[in-house]
């Protein structure tokens, strides 16, 4: 499949739609696909870092007398450097870019998805991706794009370069102690957030902790001040390789409220955020709200003392830094890019794998458990917690009576499988993420389950379906197993059992 991106960035937009598609487009190409770039002139250079990452890129000339440059026009140029190119997908990120450029290319391409981050606009498209921690929702975009789209909502989809999500399966969470700040404001950080930041912690109540500084490779504001001095606690790092690495040794991480919140959240980073454009404000009022953040408002509203003053806050309840490390990481797994691209090349149901579970996948095992679908199909119903969730989890995977299996397509874990032994029978429990339900895979996915489980325990299989979960029922009839309905409680559930 051939791919193509069509992304800007500058000073003025940021970067953050570059780097996302960046990082998908990396994930795509390790599929197998192929990857164009499409992208206009910008000053800054932005663009450079495809060149590094050996991207094809087409750069449309930049109109220097006029910073607007219509739709229809930006879509003619876009055609003409496809030069008779029929893509698989084109993926749109720009803020001004709608459905009057993407109905121009419809017929130049076999497929449109387009990456939002609002809801003001309309667009014409077959996949709809938003990161974002917001109230939207699949309703929110329904009048906005034509009825076959399907969407991709929320920051489990978050578009993350791969090694934060690495990163996250081999670093500790923070301590419950502040001896160490995080400080990144952007890649340009336009109005130098940074300086803010480091006058808040100029103090000498603050000269204890350790904080590293990153600066935005497009970050002039502050560039010419790294001559000033500067506390011998306070040292400066370029963005680069080693950005996450840094991050996820840090107790705290103050910053803008952009890409990077993601980022953060993935490597368990508590953070205190500023919004730094419009656009950000309500992704950071909401996870302000909701405890996830430490929101302390646009950067107009924010002063060196606010800031200040949020750090005093951990300082004097260090155990906050755990509590909230461990709520951001179930919420944003790394593992985003992996879940756009399954959505957009699904992986072939021959391909599937089963793998034992790890430690590593007890969140996975959260989500899916509290996944809407799942709990309507329990035979209990109700919400779970994570403390309980993670005692159960601890406990079956140190039980000698439970096996617990994790199906993965293409390395992205898509679903679990669970053996109980009990009386000399082995009862399943099964359940699939909602971005691969519908693709008929159930089937494979528990017969894979039940082969690895059999090379270990050659026992009767049990299961226990709701009478009108047709699917499941279905689903062990196909994998031969026998229906005796159920005399005894739970009510309203089948058994079905298979010896062989």
């Amino acid at each position: 499949m051939v791919i193509v991106f069509r992304v800007d960035a500058s000073s003025d937009v940021g970067f953050g739609h570059l780097s996302r598609c960046v990082n998908l487009a990396e994930v795509l190409r390790s599929r197998g696909n192929d990857v164009l770039f499409i992208c206009r002139n910008d000053e800054s250079k932005s663009f450079n870092v495809l060149e590094d990452r050996l991207f094809e890129t087409i750069i449309l000339p930049r109109d220097r007398a006029s910073s607007q440059i219509s739709q229809e026009a930006d879509a003619d140029e876009t055609i003409e450097a496809l030069d008779g190119l029929r893509p698989s997908w084109l993926v749109v990120d720009s803020y001004k870019l709608d459905d009057k450029f993407e109905q121009k290319l419809r017929g130049y391409v076999e497929k449109i998805a387009v990456i939002e981050d609002l809801a003001d606009r309309h667009h014409d498209c077959d996949l709809l991706i938003d990161q974002n921690y917001s109230d939207r929702t699949v309703q929110t975009f329904k009048r906005q794009v034509p009825e076959t789209c399907k969407f991709l909502i929320g920051p489990k989809y978050a578009m993350l370069n791969s090694v934060f999500a690495k990163i996250r399966e081999v670093s500790g969470a923070p301590r419950d102690e502040l001896k160490r700040v995080f400080v990144f404001c952007g890649g340009s950080d336009p109005k130098n957030l940074t300086k803010t930041v480091l006058v808040a912690l100029g103090g000498a109540e603050f000269s204890e902790i350790k904080v590293d500084v990153v600066i935005g490779s497009q970050n002039q504001n502050f560039k010419a001040e790294l001559t000033n001095p500067y506390k011998s606690n306070i040292e400066f790092h370029e963005s680069g390789d080693n950005f996450a690495k840094i991050m996820s040794n840090s107790d705290l991480a103050i910053g803008a409220g952009g890409t990077s919140t993601w980022e953060r959240m993935c490597l368990g980073v508590p953070s205190i955020i500023v919004s730094i454009a419009e656009n950000q404000v309500p992704t950071c009022e909401k996870l302000g709200r909701e405890g996830f953040v430490r929101y302390l408002g646009t950067q107009s509203e924010v002063t060196n003392e606010s800031i200040a003053s949020a750090v005093r806050e951990f300082l004097k309840t260090p155990s906050a830094l755990s509590a909230v490390s461990v709520k951001s990481q179930i919420v944003v797994d790394g593992k985003g890019c992996m879940r756009v691209a399954e959505a957009m090349c699904p992986t072939s149901e021959s391909e599937l794998k089963v793998r034992l579970v790890t430690k590593n996948d007890c969140i996975n095992y959260f989500n899916w458990a509290n996944d809407p679908q799942v709990r309507e199909n329990s035979l209990d119903s109700a919400d779970i917690e994570w403390t309980g969730h993670q005692k159960w989890f601890t406990e079956k995977i140190n039980s000698e009576s439970t096996e617990m299996y994790v199906i993965e397509a293409s390395g992205l874990p898509v679903g679990q499988a669970r053996f109980e032994l009990v009386e000399g029978t082995a009862e399943i429990n099964y359940s699939l993420d909602e971005l691969v339900r519908g693709r008929g895979w159930a089937a494979t996915a528990i017969d894979l389950s039940v082969k690895c489980f059999r090379n270990r325990n050659a026992i009767p299989l049990k299961a226990v379906v709701k009478n009108r979960n047709a699917r499941s029922r279905s689903t062990f009839f196909k994998l031969g197993f026998t229906e005796v309905s159920a005399m005894l409680p739970p009510p309203n559930t089948s058994i079905f059992y298979r010896v062989h």
